[in-house]
């Protein structure tokens, strides 16, 4: 039960919620309980003052005072019977028609030997000499008959005992009435709660249901489906919209994955069946007793491609899973210095000249796949550059950036094929049409592992009418061991 959230929020805010009410109604039990003893002790008292006045005053028709003032004080007017004590004994909050509250007072007087000499309404026998010898007035409480009461008692100047109390039965069951309301009022609260959090969760968790309907259709295959974040509550848009980006993202991985696969299907099958056609052909002219050299160096030739092709396949794989963690701090010059001596001999069949100008430069990155880009831009820009023309390379340092540029002279990329020359396979029309050797994966390679190095990537058309490849890496300070 405790894996739903539900049900944790119900139980933590009920723990909470009944552990300040029952607090505040305990401390409001014993608060109500005060009052109505403190109240009901005042009755007491008042009742005994007003015997002890009425019996200390002499009368004028009775030479007796003492037996008049108590024959007098048999039925006074505020001790008699039973009494609605009520707006007595009640606090102002608790009055009212909840709880009506009767008790029935008594009182009486002892002789100097304990014995009984007067009362009046007593619940029951009176022990023998309950009350202890005082020279003042005291509490006491016990039983009379079967009856819990509580007395206040003191001595007459005659050595007598008066004493005025009440049965305890009704203020207990009030007290215990009161209780038991305070425990009610807790048990209903924390269900009122209790249902009121599971609503309120219930309608915040409504949008998450419906994010876990469309998750279900798109595990499903439909790949298309998109969460309405105008149906989704303000809070929860944010994530909404982070899901659908999530899924847009997906979606493009995976048509791209499918449009790869394609691709590569088709790029090492037309060699494969160029291959196959030869070796068949070749098949016949051995037959025929005729000379298949030209097949084979064909066929050498198609292989040759398939090869560069999976080595291209396994560059590109290795770039999209570049660990950072084999970076180092390098200098930039040595590794562009080896890039262009392994450029020189393509650049030379074409009699291109290459000029370079750079400085020390120090990044933290992977040495072999920053040579394998500058290698890739090197060897892109000579294919791509007039015969007998010349190749300009630039390293450059800002204060955070390091910049690597390699100019030619070359006839660009057309504007609407900018935007496509750094995915996988494209080629652009003019290297179609002249039929340059490749298959569209260098550029490709060389953002991946760019990328990776937290850099940048790009081609530009120079005021001066020259083609520019670049990329830039930002210069982070160099490890404490380097």
């Amino acid at each position: 039960m405790f894996d739903s959230i539900r049900f944790r929020a119900i139980f933590f805010t009920a723990l909470v919620f009944a552990s300040v009410l029952v607090s505040a109604r305990m401390a409001q039990h014993f608060y109500t309980s005060w009052i109505i003893n403190s109240a009901f002790e005042d009755q007491i008292q008042s009742r005994f003052f007003f015997l002890y006045s009425i019996l200390q005053t002499p009368s004028e028709t009775n030479p007796n005072p003492k037996t008049n003032n108590i024959a007098n004080a048999r039925n006074p007017g505020n001790v008699k019977g039973n009494i609605n004590t009520e707006d007595q004994l009640l606090p102002e909050v608790l009055k009212g028609k909840i709880v009506t509250y009767q008790t029935t007072f008594f009182w009486g007087v002892l002789d100097k030997n304990g014995k009984l000499r007067t009362s009046q309404s007593l619940p029951g026998e009176l022990p023998e000499n309950p009350f202890p010898t005082v020279e003042d007035k005291g509490w006491w409480m016990g039983a009379i008959g079967d009856v819990q009461c509580r007395v206040f008692h003191g001595n007459l100047p005659e050595g007598e005992i008066l004493f005025v109390g009440s049965p305890m039965t009704d203020v207990n069951s009030v007290i215990k009435y009161f209780f038991y309301m305070n425990f009610v009022v807790v048990l209903v609260v924390i269900c009122i709660v209790g249902v009121c959090v599971w609503i309120i969760f219930g309608q915040i968790f409504r949008p998450l249901q419906n994010i876990s309907k469309i998750a279900e259709k798109i595990g499903s295959g439909m790949i298309s489906t998109r969460i309405k974040t105008s149906e989704i509550d303000t809070e929860l848009r944010p994530v909404a919209q982070s899901l659908n980006d999530m899924l847009d993202r997906l979606e493009q991985t995976i048509e791209a994955h499918s449009r790869y696969n394609s691709e590569v299907s088709h790029e090492i099958l037309t060699p494969l069946n160029s291959v196959t056609a030869i070796i068949e052909e070749s098949i016949q002219f051995a037959k025929s007793g005729q000379d298949i050299t030209p097949n084979l160096l064909e066929c050498q030739s198609a292989v040759q491609k398939t090869t560069i092709l999976a080595g291209d396949l396994l560059e590109l794989a290795r770039s999209e899973s570049v660990s950072t963690h084999t970076h180092l701090w390098i200098d930039l010059e040595p590794v562009i210095d080896q890039a262009v001596v392994d450029s020189k001999r393509l650049a030379s069949e074409k009699g291109i000249e290459i000029e370079l100008q750079s400085s020390t430069v120090g990044v933290c990155a992977n040495p072999s796949q920053i040579y394998q880009v500058i290698l890739n831009l090197v060897t892109n820009a000579i294919k791509f550059a007039p015969e007998n023309s010349t190749l300009q390379i630039t390293l450059t340092q800002s204060s955070k950036e390091a910049q690597f540029s390699v100019y030619d002279s070359g006839p660009g990329v057309c504007p609407s094929e900018i935007g496509n020359l750094f995915k996988r396979f494209f080629r652009t029309q003019s290297a179609i049409s002249e039929q340059k050797i490749g298959y569209g994966l260098g550029l490709a390679i060389s953002k991946n592992l760019i990328d990776h190095h937290k850099g940048k990537i790009g081609y530009e058309r120079t005021a001066q009418g020259l083609t520019r490849f670049y990329f830039i890496l930002p210069i982070d300070s160099p490890p404490e061991d380097q």
